[in-house]
């Protein structure tokens, strides 16, 4: 139990960077799909508020725009919801 709350409070003061950018979201292994906004990011995680019905353990697929086009993809599974909003865990550090 000290280890999993030692790794909880680590996280939690990873430096984040909000902003608001809107991203297109594909559950992975489903045909559904939907819209949103990042509204912080961090190396290790997101938070975003979106459209879809998702719950904690679902996986996903982000694109999100670079320089206008939709060109960064980045895997993630989701950890939390409250509503619409949602605390995702990259399953890599995100690239180009």
């Amino acid at each position: 139990m000290k280890t999993l709350l030692a790794d909880l409070y680590e996280k939690r003061w990873i430096p984040r960077q909000h902003m608001i950018v809107p991203l297109h979201c594909q559950l992975t292994g489903r045909e559904q799909s939907g819209s949103g906004w990042v509204r912080d990011f961090s190396s290790i995680g997101a938070r975003v508020i979106s459209n879809l019905p998702l719950t904690a353990g679902d996986e996903l697929t982000l694109t999100l725009p670079k320089d206008g086009s939709p060109q960064m993809t980045i895997a993630a599974t989701v950890r939390w919801n409250q509503g619409q909003l949602f605390g995702l865990e990259f399953k890599h550090r995100p690239r180009d």
